[in-house]
């Protein structure tokens, strides 16, 4: 895109920094709809047709007029546009779109924000303490210079598989000027803490500085380098920034690093994973029973148990219960307020509550790429596409490199009946990272409804490989081999679904897709409302889910839906 900066009362669009502002302020936008934003003020006044909207969008690629049409309804989204009276773009029918709104041009000079990444630290001790730590710190570094304004600082998500690259070419594949980056050594109660600040242009090193300090003065490490980080990189901190800057969640040392702990563990998504974050969190509160963040970390870990570890209700329930405590403590805790919009969701289905909390946390916090994920697979559920895509894109442009944007993208194509673009998303994540037993699930489930259950079952046995403790899965696997016409072996699934009950929660809904494979549908349905009495949150697909789509003229697929009122 050309160097040029375009501004429209009250928007301001850099292409050369790809950032849209509002009255001084940025707007997320997603990267094809940026570019489609800038085709359209490059061509003021004209009409651009759809087919040369694609082919200078997507010049490389083969695309559907619908992810045009997506980019657009993101674009009018962002500038407040409206269809039927338009201020900004307007749909020649038949042809194309026109940017309409008076327009000036000028060549790109405004210095960008200084732009940040910070590595997780090098573990260089014992392995007790784990990756985790440096993980763990590094994240609360990037919260806290994330509050300041002049600076764009990626977030953990997209830093993580960075881990231990150099830094220079590590701040290249971000997009940043600066990347912080070092190492923690650790032994008994002492902590070495190394920290340099490296520019990405020259390779120079423009502040360094080592810390030995007992654990219980990681905080202050902490604050240090916040501090001078933010001095280095940008010309004025004002003073409520410098008080964000030295903010401490808990002051207790070991509840800190409890919480960093769990955080660690809380997005493994198994059994064991999760069952030790809600251990670490339950210890940092009970060190700090006012760790509004230990409270909050608790809330999603619960979420994440719903019908994986816990019956759905119980863990949704607990989920709840933590949110609401750290809310008594801070009531701006982004997560917990995800966290109820969720349950108000999921074991609710009250979706006007849901989306009232996730309003509250874009509004505490409208960089949360977090809550947009979860409000956009929310919406996703509730079957409002056009509003999900637009919070996942928001999220994409909060967070363009992060590792979870496949997993969220894969489910809304798919779910959406938009396949072959599920399809590449999924791959591109195993690709990047084919140990992660989820992305296999959302793989096979895309081939299954395709017809190919072959490849979905190849899917569906690696998810057993990597993670043998999640029933959906299994429940998957044995769905697709009945259709296959294996009827011996799903019915040998459900057999071993039945022994592990007695030791592990199993929904109903996951015998329930097993009986749908074996084309047994009088137990569907009874099977359908049991997962309905135990509020399950399998029960929000119902509306949606494309694996159920024959059973929607049977009139108890009507009746089981009416009763959840989703």
């Amino acid at each position: 895109m050309p160097s040029a900066v375009f501004e429209f009362t009250p928007f301001r669009v850099d292409a050369e920094r790809r950032a849209l502002l509002r009255d001084g302020r940025p707007v997320t936008l997603s990267r094809k709809a940026f570019d489609t934003l800038v085709v359209l003020l490059e061509e003021r006044g004209s009409v651009v047709t759809k087919d040369a909207l694609m082919q200078r969008v997507w010049p490389d690629s083969i695309v559907e007029e619908n992810s045009l049409n997506q980019c657009i309804s993101s674009i009018r989204k962002a500038l407040g546009d409206q269809v039927g009276v338009p201020k900004y773009i307007e749909t020649v029918s038949g042809r194309g779109y026109r940017f309409m709104a008076p327009l000036r041009q000028q060549e790109s000079v405004a210095a960008a924000p200084g732009s940040l990444a910070v590595l997780p630290l090098r573990f260089l001790g014992s392995k007790d303490e784990g990756e985790w730590l440096g993980v763990g710190i590094a994240d609360t570094l990037i919260t806290r210079l994330s509050s300041v304004r002049e600076l764009v600082v990626r977030p953990t998500s997209a830093v993580l598989r960075l881990s231990g690259s150099d830094p220079v070419e590590a701040g290249r594949t971000l997009s940043v000027d600066a990347v912080l980056e070092g190492s923690i050594r650790k032994a008994g109660e002492r902590v070495r803490v190394s920290a340099q600040l490296v520019s990405v242009a020259t390779g120079a090193t423009i502040w360094a500085r080592t810390f030995d300090e007992q654990f219980t003065e990681i905080f202050a490490v902490e604050d240090a380098i916040s501090e001078r980080v933010a001095e280095s990189l940008t010309t004025h901190l004002s003073g409520e920034e410098r008080t964000q800057l030295t903010r401490r969640a808990t002051e207790n040392s070991d509840a800190y690093r409890l919480y960093l702990n769990g955080r660690w563990y809380a997005d493994r998504l198994t059994h064991d994973a999760l069952s030790h974050a809600i251990d670490s969190f339950r210890q940092a509160v009970a060190l700090d029973p006012k760790f509004a963040l230990g409270y909050g970390g608790l809330a999603y870990a619960f979420m994440q148990c719903a019908d994986l570890v816990m019956p759905s209700r119980e863990a949704l329930t607990r989920a709840e219960e933590a949110a609401r405590q750290a809310l008594a403590i801070d009531e701006n805790v982004v997560d917990a307020h995800a966290v109820l919009g969720t349950v108000r969701f999921m074991r609710d289905w009250d979706r006007a509550a849901a989306k009232v909390e996730f309003e509250r946390a874009l509004a505490i916090d409208p960089k949360s790429r977090h809550a947009h994920d979860l409000y956009g697979w929310c919406l996703t559920l509730m079957g409002e596409l056009d509003e999900a895509f637009t919070r996942f894109y928001a999220a994409k442009a909060i967070d363009p490199f992060s590792h979870e944007n496949p997993f969220y993208e894969s489910p809304m194509y798919y779910f959406s009946r938009r396949y072959d673009e599920a399809l590449v998303a999924a791959r591109e994540e195993i690709a990047r990272d084919p140990e992660f037993w989820l992305i296999h699930v959302i793989l096979g489930r895309t081939l299954e409804v395709k017809g190919d259950y072959d490849g979905a079952i190849r899917e569906y046995e690696e998810t057993r490989r990597l993670d043998d403790s999640t029933p959906e899965s299994l429940g998957d696997l044995g769905r697709v081999l009945g259709r296959a016409g294996r009827a011996d072996r799903a019915r040998e699934i459900l057999a071993e679904l039945d022994e592990r009950a007695a030791r592990q929660h199993i929904p109903a809904f996951v015998r329930a897709n097993i009986h749908l494979g074996l084309g047994d549908i009088d137990r569907v349905f009874a099977l359908i409302d049991e997962a309905i009495d135990e509020r399950s949150w399998y029960v929000t697909w119902l509306p949606i889910d494309p694996m159920l789509d024959h059973l929607r003229d049977d009139p108890r697929f009507a009746r089981a839906v009416a009763r959840t009122g989703l």
